[in-house]
């Protein structure tokens, strides 16, 4: 399991790294215009939405019996027994959502509210990242 939880975090940083490095070379037109651009960083933000969810979920299964019966109550999980703060835990929450969002198109994306999302969204999951490395350390 941990060799597990330690490729989840492999994924999650260089994933986070790529989304930022997209979006530094993306302003809002190309991401409209793209559509390759655009799917490089949509596959970066969903391979480490999906990375982050794996280790909460690997958490959640060490700090409870509880089963988390959607992505976002994985966060909430989270928050409940103190492993991460309730404003990470719903920031964190809302990124699971999107991850859902985005593989299943749930409902037509909105590309300018996406954009947004996708600008806010790593700094919650790299705090989120550096926590786990430090859950993984101390074992």
């Amino acid at each position: 399991m941990k060799k597990d939880v330690l490729n989840h975090l492999r994924d999650l940083e260089e994933n986070i790294r790529d989304w930022e490095s997209y979006l530094q070379e993306m302003p809002f037109d190309k991401f409209l215009s793209d559509r390759f651009a655009r799917h490089a960083l949509l596959h970066a933000v969903t391979v480490a939405l999906q990375a982050a969810i794996d280790i909460g979920n690997h958490w959640v299964t060490e700090l409870t019996p509880q089963r988390p019966e959607t992505y976002k109550a994985i966060a909430d999980l989270l928050v409940e027994k103190k492993a991460v703060a309730t404003t990470l835990g719903s920031q964190v929450g809302l990124l699971f959502g999107l991850r859902n969002v985005l593989i299943h198109k749930y409902q037509d994306l909105e590309l300018k509210q996406l954009y947004q999302q996708l600008q806010a969204g790593p700094s919650s999951l790299k705090l989120f990242l550096a926590l786990a490395k430090k859950r993984v350390q101390r074992k």
